[in-house]
């Protein structure tokens, strides 16, 4: 008998571990890029990735410097033609073009005047 409780109970325990995986898993916190992403862009202001978007004026491939016609007015840039420093190395700025709508992620601790480096940016029109 002592044997039979021993062998329920580590069945018991194994399927109540099942279930547990499955419940994380279901909920998100084993879902991979999206939840790393959505982890990147919150936080406080010197770890949260604000956004922008706006419309390419012109593209300086060799220096890797975006001009942009911001959207909508915020409290981030003085006007509404800023340029975006896209010198981070993991941005590839070689496919876009003039007139394409974008949406850009930075810092704000890396605003200046009209100018900000951008952490990413994804294109809303192509």
């Amino acid at each position: 008998m002592d044997k039979k409780k021993r062998l329920l109970i580590l069945i018991f325990v194994l399927i109540l571990s099942g279930i547990v995986v499955i419940f994380i898993h279901k909920n998100g916190s084993m879902k991979g890029d999206s939840v790393m992403e959505e982890n990147a862009i919150s936080g406080d202001d010197n770890t949260h990735w604000f956004h922008s978007n706006g419309i390419i004026t012109s593209i300086d491939n060799s220096q890797k410097k975006i001009c942009v016609d911001i959207s909508q007015k915020n409290n981030f840039f003085d006007g509404t033609n800023i340029t975006l420093n896209c010198n981070k190395s993991s941005l590839d700025i070689t496919y876009l073009e003039a007139g394409q709508e974008i949406t850009f992620y930075f810092f704000e601790n890396n605003v200046l005047d009209t100018e900000v480096a951008i952490e990413k940016l994804n294109i809303v029109t192509p």
